[in-house]
């Protein structure tokens, strides 16, 4: 499992079976270099240092934040609301703590304001930290975190009281409060790739400079004083200080290497840790790619983050969070089934109205909701002086089986 401290690893007993071969004569990872054990500290640096890593843990979150999305509330959309999430800036926030979730495992969304060790009272703002530095110290019966520990970059620690943090976790297998992390899955895959990119590099690298050979045709040995000229001469033309040699009695070949095209190898290992993500390889690649791939390629990717916004992030991330933003300010519960999000249309699948009916009748069940079409609401003043969950009813908000004013 992934565990909170170490980090992830592997199941022996199953580690056993796996990872060997020829009837446990040979270790694979051994073999191979693969790691058995991936630290938090690991995941984070490669995500940080490994280019491929960082794309395909960036892609989900980035397309599932994109847009200019809108909270709302029994589903209709909420000025007020909106305007604390930009004074918050919620948004960045969610989509940061879902980036951390992606990368470490967990995150957690928490609110400042008051001592971080008790509960709080007022809402001063949001922070975010993923399982590298926010480690969960205590659990209470029905498995929800009581504490954390927060180790800040400046070394200092802090005990963070439970009801301060919105635990976030993805793809959770068996704990729901440890997701798998992103990488995790393609580790040995990207592990093949810097293996492949490195020695390609690097062959290239000396294919194209491949080397002097000196041959030396005079009578006698070289005395030390001409060998150290011929030393500097070929050092100077290694490193471009000179383009030219001067010799006696030495003649001077180039030696022959041919240079690999290590492209089809990496073009497999791409695909293989796309497939392994689910997505499009084209759409992986970048802008210019993206924008030669197909609709279909395109709607497909589209319907799995579209599925992503509503089984997960709209209430496991956005719900929670503001339902509890909602009752700390106002002291008053608010059940988060309630709040939702108008997500923004896909930008260049609507903009061609032909494309779209195309696509539609390719897969016939993507239909893009577009939040322009909402119509808002506006607030309820109550008149009495009582705060409000901003733009709703009072009445709307009493909890099931409690009498309303």
């Amino acid at each position: 499992m992934f565990e909170i401290h170490t980090g992830y690893r592997s199941n022996r007993v199953l580690d056993r079976n796996f990872a060997y071969m020829f009837e446990a004569r040979r270790d694979l990872y051994k073999a191979l270099g693969y790691s058995r054990n991936i630290s938090v500290q690991q995941l984070r640096y490669r995500y940080e240092r490994g280019g491929m890593a960082k794309a395909l843990v960036d892609i989900r979150p980035e397309t599932t934040w994109s847009g200019r999305n809108r909270l709302t509330v029994d589903g209709n959309p909420n000025e007020e609301l909106d305007l604390t999430a930009r004074n918050l800036r919620l948004w960045r926030i969610m989509q940061r703590a879902d980036l951390f979730a992606e990368i470490v495992g967990y995150s957690g969304i928490i609110i400042l304001g008051g001592p971080l060790s008790s509960p709080p009272s007022y809402v001063g703002g949001l922070a975010v930290w993923g399982a590298d530095r926010l480690k969960i110290n205590r659990i209470d019966d029905d498995g929800t975190p009581m504490l954390y520990d927060l180790r800040l970059p400046n070394g200092r620690s802090e005990i963070v009281h439970g009801d301060r943090v919105i635990h976030i976790a993805d793809g959770y297998l068996d704990s729901n409060l440890i997701g798998l992390p992103r990488l995790v899955p393609i580790w040995n895959r990207l592990d093949d790739l810097d293996k492949v990119l490195g020695a390609g590099a690097e062959g290239f690298w000396r294919g194209a400079f491949p080397g002097l050979h000196f041959n030396y045709e005079g009578e006698g040995d070289l005395n030390e004083e001409q060998l150290v000229k011929l030393r500097d001469q070929a050092d100077a033309y290694e490193h471009d200080a000179r383009r030219s040699l001067r010799t006696s009695d030495v003649s001077v070949t180039q030696l022959q290497t041919d240079v690999v095209d290590f492209s089809p190898q990496t073009e497999a290992l791409v695909g293989q840790v796309a497939a392994a993500c689910r997505v499009p390889q084209r759409v992986l690649m970048g802008s210019e790619r993206a924008h030669l791939a197909s609709t279909q390629d395109r709607i497909e990717w589209y319907e799995r983050i579209n599925e992503r916004r509503y089984e997960y992030v709209e209430y496991d991330i956005v719900a929670r969070t503001v339902a509890r933003i909602v009752e700390i300010e106002l002291g008053q519960a608010v059940e988060a089934w309630r709040i939702g999000v108008a997500w923004s249309a896909w930008p260049d699948i609507i903009s061609d109205v032909g494309r779209m009916q195309d696509a539609e009748q390719q897969t016939g069940r993507f239909t893009p909701r577009d939040p322009a079409a909402l119509e808002g609401i506006r607030g309820n003043d109550n008149g009495d002086g009582r705060r409000s969950l901003p733009g709703v009813d009072d009445r709307r908000l009493a909890p099931a089986g409690q009498p309303t004013a």
